[in-house]
């Protein structure tokens, strides 16, 4: 089996420098376009969104007590060898999310991971903990899964009268609903709320036709990329196992969920796919909303748009 990581070019990164002064709508939408046509142009998705190595980078350390804002108060706690980091202002409620990063299953979180920590915490008062869960290919899905079902049980447990959120971006989306799932079957511990998935992976085995559709207009995400992640993510597994994919899985009794998407990505199709399927069962609603034009996973992006998201995240999760 082959060994990937995936990578960010140096001009995409450049990219992002370059926005993280950008404050006016107006003129961010206008700079949110001009990367996707940048990158759209530079055509480089396929060399480099995924690399064929050995030693995927590890230990960036991207969200720790060490890198996150200092006004911010840390708690760490190992489950089944990983860390699990709580994070929480002085003014915190007791709202509490649980976020899982993106990053197609191999690659570590990135800063931007870390700045959405910090606005949910510090401008919104939530509490969040952030599960550093076993990446591929050192490890596959059945631990992963494994590792963030028992973490969310001992988070419940150590915050009894705490009221608990899943958030997770691209693949991180999809580990969330994984596990929303796997808490409804267990029936062992009080169950989230409410769910946010943005831009998120619900089929690892990325067949629905209407996926070639999206192809072009995807200017981050590399299908042939996505396939090889997959393959490792899920080890022995069926790519249609529910447990690593889903979308084919039980979606009755999940309660609230919101999702996030662009119209210029691959996970679209299966987005608009997952509202069909849960319109039609009971005990879940889902509120689907369409970003146009937007580069996958815009969230993590230092853009107002990035922002406007988070609001809406925060109102979602706030509402009765």
């Amino acid at each position: 089996m082959k060994r990937i990581v995936i990578i960010l070019s140096p001009f995409f990164i450049l990219i992002l420098l370059l926005q993280c002064k950008t404050t006016e709508k107006q003129e961010t939408s206008s700079k949110s376009r001009m990367i996707y046509k940048m990158l759209k142009s530079a055509d480089t998705k396929d060399k480099t969104f995924v690399k064929l190595l050995n030693n995927p980078e590890r230990g960036t350390n991207e969200i720790s007590a060490s890198k996150i804002n200092k006004k911010l108060q840390v708690e760490e706690r190992i489950v089944n060898g990983f860390k699990v980091l709580t994070f929480q202002s002085p003014s915190a409620t007791n709202k509490h999310i649980v976020f899982f990063h993106g990053g197609a299953y191999v690659a570590e979180a990135m800063k931007g991971h870390r700045i959405l920590i910090e606005k949910l915490a510090l401008i919104y008062h939530f509490k969040v903990s952030y599960i550093d869960y076993p990446l591929a290919p050192e490890n596959d899905a059945t631990l992963c899964l494994q590792m963030i079902q028992q973490a969310y049980i001992e988070l419940i447990a150590a915050n009894l009268n705490d009221e608990f959120y899943l958030l997770g971006d691209s693949a991180g989306g999809g580990l969330a609903l994984s596990l929303l799932q796997l808490l409804r079957d267990n029936n062992r511990t009080i169950r989230p709320k409410k769910t946010v998935l943005l831009s998120p992976w619900l089929d690892i085995s990325m067949s629905n036709p209407e996926i070639l559709n999206f192809v072009d207009k995807d200017v981050l995400l590399s299908l042939s990329g996505l396939n090889e992640c997959a393959k490792l993510y899920a080890g022995e597994m069926d790519l249609k196992n529910p447990k690593v994919s889903p979308i084919y899985g039980n979606l009755e009794n999940l309660s609230e969920i919101k999702v996030f998407v662009s119209t210029h990505e691959l996970f679209y199709p299966d987005c608009s796919l997952l509202k069909s399927k849960i319109d039609s069962v009971q005990g879940s609603t889902i509120d689907l909303s369409f970003k146009k034009e937007m580069i996958h996973d815009w969230l993590v992006l230092p853009i107002p748009e990035s922002d406007e998201t988070i609001q809406e995240v925060a109102d979602f999760f706030m509402s009765e």
